[in-house]
């Protein structure tokens, strides 16, 4: 965490070049006593901008974070199908990997990027689909950060486009994984009448929560009347109702 010795200190990148050497110096920039070796600068040109220095290892710093938590979010197990993190994850195994339903990607144009850290809509990018076939989206000058999808699957598995059309392959490969409806299904996977059922329930409970807030407030409009009483000051202790 500390030098160790004032060499360590003086070639630092804090402390290199930021102060005015007491030497001479016949072009600014070599020094008369130690040469090019010299640790401090000799004129405008070669003095340094400590502060300037501070930003750039700052934001060295911030990217070198963002990179490890990039690498340890590659390292995620994914055991489950999840609309957010299907093949957003490099295969461990992809050199031997045959299953077809794999939840990883296994090359780049099986490749999603998570849509909890990328923003991009359900529209295919133009560099990557030639109006025939995907192709790489190497040649996209936007990279990871283009706004437009950049694989099938990031096109398929969009939030906007998953299971909102019916399945037209006569047979359907992707199983449980496939992007499009089945049969009576439904984009939450529930079937129509279900869907009804469910939201009549929702209605008839919501109804009977009415009802109770109902007789509840009427109890209480019926008892607001006994105060009306000069002589009772005690609600518990009165025997009779006041009308």
């Amino acid at each position: 965490m500390y030098s160790h010795n004032q060499c360590e200190v003086d070639y630092h990148p804090l402390s290199y070049k930021s102060t005015m050497c007491s030497y001479e110096s016949h072009d600014g920039f070599t020094c008369t006593f130690l040469g090019k070796r010299c640790f401090k600068a000799h004129s405008i040109n070669d003095l340094r901008n400590i502060a300037q220095i501070m930003r750039k290892l700052r934001a060295n710093f911030t990217m070198e974070v963002e990179k490890e938590k990039e690498r340890e979010e590659e390292k995620e197990v994914l055991s489950e199908f999840v609309l957010e993190t299907f093949r957003t994850v490099e295969c461990p195994n992809k050199s031997e990997c045959n299953n077809k339903n794999c939840l990883y990607w296994h090359n780049t144009l099986e490749r999603r990027r998570n849509p909890k850290k990328y923003n991009y809509d359900n529209m295919m990018c133009s560099k990557a689909f030639n109006g025939e076939k995907y192709v790489d989206p190497i040649n996209c000058v936007n990279k990871d950060e283009c706004v437009h999808c950049h694989t099938k699957n990031e096109l398929y598995y969009h939030q906007l486009n998953y299971r909102k059309k019916k399945c037209v392959r006569s047979k359907c490969t992707y199983g449980e994984f496939c992007p499009d409806v089945h049969g009576a299904e439904t984009d939450n996977g529930l079937n129509k009448v279900e869907k009804y059922k469910r939201k009549i329930d929702r209605l008839e409970k919501n109804n009977e929560d009415l009802k109770s807030k109902n007789s509840e407030l009427k109890k209480r409009l019926r008892y607001t009347n006994f105060w009306k009483c000069s002589k009772c000051k005690n609600l518990i202790s009165v025997s009779y109702t006041h009308l």
